[in-house]
């Protein structure tokens, strides 16, 4: 065999670890997006002028996924058990943002920083600020902290957020989650392609 051939082999062989390696990192993050969407279509945010029902369906993002059921209670909904399915609902959302992380730093995805060269790195940064604060306090949001205010503003204008709850991290599924998920894709592509072109 020729240096060039095995060399050619090699390199091919790279590369198909390293495929295999961002298909399997990108399905795990499906995955778990999966059972997000699964547990919240049971605890999917209610609003008050649902008290007093006994019926409630979830809202046509996730009917809209194949998930519609139709929870019954066996009493009238107050406004104390929607401010605990609220609670859930947010904490899943919470649980969802620190385990996203994990995933991806055990890939290394934000070593030895984050790229700003590469799509997707504002996304990834709020994934990494947002964490640090949730997976190292109870989530609240503290508008007298300056660095909080400073992310949600970042959130709000990022994301285009319109109506947000001043006492909580704008966290909805569909206007933040799910573009940091697509954001966070964008840059394991771009950092796995940009390495794989620095090794050839």
């Amino acid at each position: 065999m020729s240096i060039g051939r095995g060399l050619r082999r090699r390199q091919k062989n790279r590369w198909v670890r390293k495929m295999k390696i961002i298909q399997s990192l990108l399905a795990e993050i499906e995955r778990q997006k999966n059972i997000l969407d699964r547990l919240k279509v049971f605890h999917s945010r209610m609003n008050n002028d649902i008290i007093g029902a006994t019926e409630v369906r979830p809202g046509g993002y996730y009917r809209s996924r194949g998930l519609d059921v139709i929870l019954k209670f066996n009493r009238p909904l107050t406004r104390d058990d929607i401010d605990r399915n609220n609670e859930i609902s947010r904490w899943l959302n919470e649980s969802f943002i620190i385990r996203l992380y994990a995933l991806l730093d055990s890939h290394k995805i934000f070593s030895p920083r984050i790229d700003d060269a590469l799509d997707g790195n504002q996304e990834l940064d709020i994934l990494r600020r947002l964490r640090r604060i949730l997976a190292h306090s109870l989530g609240k949001y503290h508008p007298d902290v300056p660095y909080q205010m400073k992310l949600v503003n970042r959130l709000i204008s990022h994301f285009g957020l319109q109506i947000v709850d001043p006492k909580e991290f704008p966290l909805d599924i569909d206007k933040v989650i799910d573009p940091l998920i697509k954001g966070c894709k964008k840059y394991v592509k771009g950092k796995f392609a940009k390495k794989g072109s620095e090794t050839e």
